[in-house]
């Protein structure tokens, strides 16, 4: 009888989840380590793009994830002033894909995936260093524990641990923004459920869609020069002006239930690491959200590594044909999003005509094109 192999997987997120059902789909023994003393539920919603429900339909999961979603149909751009620049149709593009595009919260995907992962995750145990020997990982806990594994899955986020000292890494890059996030109890008719808004003004963003019938997430980006602000009605206020109901929905939203985060990535790597160790999701890839991709490529990143395992006969020869298939297209991601995140954030009148202009005239041929580049299921 061959022994079954086992992986240790650091971090209990989205990409640590999947990854985990994933590789025990290869027939590998899995266990999740997660710093935090319990999941975190919040975190505002995500977008499911067409890639991300291939993916899923992959674990056994597209139809949990369907059940809870909204199916995104349109994005409307708009000026501050409630212009309408360019509606996407999301619908068209998602079912030339073969699958439909939702908005999720993150709270609902996290207990989806730690459901269909079932065996609890090893909570509050905080990784601090591993060590690649006798075949295999030793990985090292805050508390003094040791743990002995075949191999190594970073999923541990921006601020990897695992990424750190495989890459040894610089910090992450800025892109001089802040992002407030928030779910909110409103309705209003520019949100109808399946409708999403993305709005530009001049150094400030926000972004808005309708979950169910009566919630509706939303997003808001300040430049950081701007962003010193201790209350929702100072948020609210640096978006004066902008059409409705932007302002109503950051004062209606309760800042217990608001998410203030900087808008961080990192440029993309050439390896993800070496030997029996490897990283997916935020931990290999991180970009800004300004294509909605990040849950969605951990997703392929995922089920593209449990492929790989089932192929190889090692762990080392797995990782590496699972890098080379993922590398060249979440660079891509991640480089559109950066250039996405600059561009929309111009501040300057005149530059801001120039970026509007761009939206209604070029953007929609750009956008077509790319997107359905990404929407190819390639994991």
């Amino acid at each position: 009888m061959t022994e079954r192999r086992a992986v240790a997987i650091v971090g209990a997120g989205i990409a640590g989840f999947a990854t985990g059902l994933a590789l025990r789909k290869a027939g590998l023994c899995v266990e999740v380590f997660e710093k935090a003393p319990e999941l975190r539920a919040s975190g505002g919603a995500l977008l499911l793009w067409s890639n991300a429900l291939h993916a899923l339909g992959s674990l056994g999961l597209a139809d949990p994830v369907l059940r809870v979603g909204t199916v995104v149909e349109q994005t409307e751009f708009r000026t501050d002033r409630g212009e309408l620049l360019w509606t996407m149709p999301v619908g068209d593009l998602s079912h030339a894909a073969g699958a439909p595009t939702l908005l999720i919260s993150r709270a609902e995907l996290i207990e989806i995936l730690a459901g269909a992962f079932g065996s609890a995750p090893m909570m509050g145990k905080r990784c601090v260093d591993f060590a690649i020997e006798g075949g295999g990982v030793e990985l090292r806990f805050d508390d003094g524990d040791r743990v002995r594994s075949d191999a190594l899955v970073g999923a541990d986020g921006l601020h990897s641990m695992v990424r750190a000292q495989t890459l040894g890494d610089k910090p992450a890059r800025s892109a001089g923004q802040v992002a407030w996030v928030g779910i909110v109890d409103y309705a209003h008719p520019l949100l109808a459920p399946g409708r999403t808004v993305a709005t530009v003004g001049r150094g400030l963003r926000f972004w808005a869609g309708g979950i169910g019938q009566r919630k509706v997430y939303w997003y808001a980006t300040v430049r950081e020069e701007a962003a010193d602000v201790a209350s929702m009605r100072g948020l609210a206020a640096l978006f004066r002006g902008f059409h409705a109901p932007v302002c109503d929905l950051i004062l209606a939203t309760e800042a217990t239930a608001v998410v203030r985060t900087p808008v961080r990535d990192r440029p993309p790597a050439r390896t993800w690491g070496h030997g029996p160790v490897t990283l997916v999701g935020d931990a290999a890839h991180p970009s800004t959200p300004d294509l909605g991709q990040g849950a969605c490529q951990a997703l392929e990143d995922a089920v593209a590594l449990g492929n790989a395992v089932s192929r190889a006969s090692g762990f080392g020869a797995a990782f590496e044909a699972y890098q080379r298939r993922r590398l060249d297209r979440t660079a891509r991601v991640t480089n559109l999003s950066w250039l996405t995140a600059v561009q929309s954030m111009t501040a300057d009148a005149l530059s801001c005509r120039v970026r509007n202009l761009g939206m209604r005239t070029v953007l929609p041929g750009l956008a077509r094109a790319e997107l359905a580049r990404i929407l190819a299921s390639r994991s």
